[in-house]
C-alpha cells in the first residue's frame, strides 16, 4: 500500500471516528464515563471489575480453571449494578458496542460488494477457469 493510500485511509478513519463521536450513543458513553470519574466509589467499582475481567481473560487464555475468577467477577458486576453511575456506564458501553458492531458489519458488507481486483494467477477456479482468463 502506497503512502498516499495510507494517508487517505487514515483520513477516512478519522472521518469515521468523528462521525461516531457525533452519535447519541457515543455522547452518552462519554458522559457516563465522565460521571463515573467524578465519583470515587463508582470509579473503584469499575476498576475492580476491569481488573477481575483482565485476570479472568488471562487465566482463560492460559487454559487455567476459571470458576473462582468467574464467580468473583460476577459478584463484582452484581454489586456494581447497584451503583447507578456504573450501571449507566455499562449500559452505555453495550449500546455503543452494538452501534460499533453494526458499523463493522456494514463495512464488511461494503467490502464484499466491491472486492479488490484479484491478482493474475494460473490457479484454476471451478466455473471460472484460470483467474487470468
Amino acid at each position: 500500500m502506497g503512502m498516499r493510500m495510507k494517508e487517505e485511509l487514515a483520513r477516512k478513519i478519522g472521518e469515521l471516528a468523528e462521525a461516531l463521536r457525533q452519535t447519541d450513543e457515543y455522547k452518552r458513553l462519554a458522559a457516563t464515563r465522565e460521571e463515573v470519574e467524578k465519583r470515587e466509589a463508582a470509579k473503584l467499582m469499575l476498576e475492580d471489575i476491569q481488573r477481575k475481567q483482565a485476570a479472568l481473560q488471562k487465566a482463560a487464555a492460559e487454559g487455567k480453571d476459571v470458576k473462582e475468577l468467574e464467580e468473583s467477577f460476577r459478584q463484582s458486576v452484581t454489586v456494581a449494578n447497584y451503583n447507578p453511575y456504573v450501571r449507566e456506564l455499562m449500559e452505555a458501553e453495550l449500546v455503543f458496542a452494538d452501534l460499533f458492531f453494526r458499523v463493522e458489519a456494514a463495512l464488511a458488507q461494503a467490502l464484499a460488494k466491491d472486492p479488490p481486483p484479484a491478482k493474475s494467477s494460473r490457479l484454476w477456479v471451478p466455473g471460472r477457469g484460470s483467474s487470468d482468463s
